[in-house]
């Protein structure tokens, strides 16, 4: 009999018109349904004007949408006043708005779940995915209803762009937090360098070792290089391109480039519609480079398998999902210093370069290429899979609410 019930309000989450948005909160979630009562929340902002606003309350009207795949939730748009221009930059009526949208916005976290405590559906725990806006939301809730709540950190955490209003919201959202569960010690790092005396555990993130692990040992025609990215400076694009070119130039060998991205949306774009197509044209990679806009998760350890070495060259990440998935199927990784790299790759699965140096890369690359340096597929494997696999995932967070709901 499953004894505690968790609610997950996820910032992001999959739905119909988007099914990959959020998908990694969506798998965390289904990890837990099997031994937990389990519900989701999953509202959306919509920005409309003071006047719409007070009709809208007038007939108490919500509007819902449908959430993609299982676990069951509500997923509902909550509405939120758009400032308008002539008061926008007026310190003081800005921050008033602000506060009224938080209050807005709580209040309608706060009657879905009145909805799922009439079915009978009573939250011993609240675990919210990211602070802006599911973490603001939940500490709404737990003032309100008084159920503890725990917040995992996934995203890039700087608060400089952020109001001053709005950098409170954050900042008392993680303070009364439960527990603070940040994905990277790096994160970890940034969360306390803003002052934030929040108490936390770093939990990494769950990578399925079911579905990514390695293919039957088979030799590959032509050494192959993966990567996963986008269009974004903090990727650094072009420091990849520029290794991948100079290793062209020293290595005067055939081999295959398979580039992941690109497209968020998921919809078949031509391949020069693609924002990544511009450095394969740049570097003259054509030739070899394999350029994939969007793959599913189920095909992505495909990628993965065909694949000799996978390369991060990102200025900063929290965790590194991509790099802890091609961990998992025993592929080495060449990443730089990112800083959530640090949690998941060791000498006996890959090399760490510094940031932004294409030499150190292509050098690497070389080295794996000529067999200077060899790796083992399963230690590889087994480096990650006792730190992030289903089973050591579950475990330490189910320990966290447990402990935390004592």
């Amino acid at each position: 009999m499953k004894s505690k019930s968790l609610l997950f309000i996820p910032s992001w989450y999959p739905t119909v018109d988007n099914k990959f948005i959020g998908n990694n909160y969506r798998l965390q979630i289904e990890l837990f349904s099997k031994q937990f009562n389990v519900n989701i929340l999953y509202g959306t902002p919509t920005q409309i004007g003071l006047l719409s606003l007070y009709k809208l309350f007038k007939i108490n009207k919500t509007a819902y949408f449908e959430l993609h795949a299982p676990p069951s939730g509500i997923g509902f748009k909550y509405y939120q006043v758009r400032i308008p221009k002539s008061l926008q930059g007026i310190k003081g009526i800005t921050s008033f708005f602000e506060k009224f949208n938080y209050v807005i916005q709580g209040k309608a976290y706060l009657k879905e779940l009145k909805k799922l405590m009439n079915n009978d559906f009573k939250p011993d725990i609240i675990h919210a995915f990211s602070t802006q806006n599911a973490g603001i939301a939940s500490f709404y809730l737990s003032k309100k209803l008084n159920i503890p709540y725990v917040i995992s950190e996934h995203q890039v955490f700087v608060l400089d762009s952020l109001s001053d209003k709005k950098r409170s919201f954050v900042k008392n959202a993680l303070i009364h937090a439960n527990k603070v569960l940040p994905v990277s010690e790096h994160q970890n790092r940034q969360i306390l360098m803003n002052y934030i005396p929040c108490s936390s555990i770093v939990i990494g993130n769950f990578i399925d070792d079911e579905l990514f692990k390695p293919a039957p040992q088979k030799k590959q025609d032509l050494f192959t290089i993966i990567t996963v990215t986008y269009d974004s400076f903090i990727k650094d694009n072009d420091t990849f391109f520029k290794a991948v070119q100079l290793f062209k130039e020293k290595s005067k060998t055939d081999f295959k480039l398979i580039l992941v991205g690109g497209n968020f949306s998921g919809k078949k774009i031509d391949k020069t519609e693609n924002p990544l197509y511009k450095y394969v044209k740049e570097y003259n990679l054509e030739q070899e480079s394999e350029l994939i806009s969007f793959v599913n998760k189920s095909d992505m350890v495909n990628y993965y398998n065909q694949s000799d070495v996978f390369i991060s060259t990102s200025i900063a990440e929290t965790f590194g999902m991509s790099q802890c998935e091609a961990l998992m199927c025993g592929i080495p990784v060449i990443s730089t210093s990112n800083g959530g790299i640090d949690d998941i790759l060791g000498a006996n699965s890959g090399i760490k370069v510094p940031l932004r140096n294409h030499k150190h890369i292509a050098e690497a690359l070389l080295k794996i290429k000529n067999e200077e340096i060899k790796f083992n597929r399963e230690e590889i494997r087994d480096s990650v899979v006792k730190k992030f696999g289903r089973e050591a995932f579950f475990n330490r967070l189910s320990d966290i609410y447990l402990n935390t709901i004592q």
